[in-house]
C-alpha cells in the first residue's frame, strides 16, 4: 500500500472490504514512518550491471532520493543508461510513510479494525533492511 497515495490506498481498502465478508481477515506488510523517511534522505549512488531488471545488456544505474517532508513520503529516481546506445530511461518509485496511528485511522476509516501487529511476516527476523511490518486487520463495516 505504500506505494501508492492516499486515495488511491482508500479505494484499494474499500474494495476489499466489499469483497470480503463480514469479519473477514486482511493481512498486510508494511513499511513504517521512520524506514520511508530514511529511504528519501539516502545519498545518491551509481552502479553497473552487465544484465538485470532494467535491461538483459549491459547498463548503469544511478540512482537519487529525495524526501518531501510536507507530504510525507520518499521518491527514488533510477536513471538508467543504457551500454549500447546511451539512451537513458527514468524511473521513479514513490513511498507514502504513515505513522502507526495514521495506519490504523486509515483502516478504521474504510471499515477496518487492527486485530494484531507482527514484527514480520517473515518465520524469522526481517533481513531486508527496511523494518517491515505485519498488521492482521478484521472487516467491520
Amino acid at each position: 500500500l505504500n506505494t501508492k497515495t492516499k486515495t488511491e490506498v482508500s479505494k484499494i481498502l474499500k474494495n476489499i472490504n466489499a469483497a470480503l465478508k463480514e469479519g473477514g481477515l486482511l493481512l498486510l506488510e508494511l513499511f513504517n514512518y521512520d524506514t520511508i523517511e530514511e529511504l528519501g534522505n539516502r545519498q545518491p549512488y551509481w552502479l553497473s550491471k552487465l544484465e538485470g531488471s532494467f535491461s538483459p545488456q549491459p547498463h548503469l544505474i544511478l540512482k537519487d532520493y529525495e524526501w518531501v517532508h510536507d507530504g510525507h513520503f520518499s521518491v527514488c529516481r533510477y536513471h538508467i543508461v543504457h551500454a549500447d546506445t546511451q539512451n537513458v530511461e527514468l524511473y521513479t518509485e514513490r513511498l507514502q510513510a504513515y505513522s502507526y496511528h495514521e495506519y490504523t485511522e486509515l483502516f478504521e476509516k474504510n471499515g477496518f479494525s487492527v486485530v494484531s501487529k507482527f514484527n514480520s511476516l517473515a518465520n524469522e527476523r526481517d533481513t531486508t533492511g527496511l523494518n517491515l511490518f505485519g498488521l492482521l486487520l478484521k472487516k467491520t463495516a
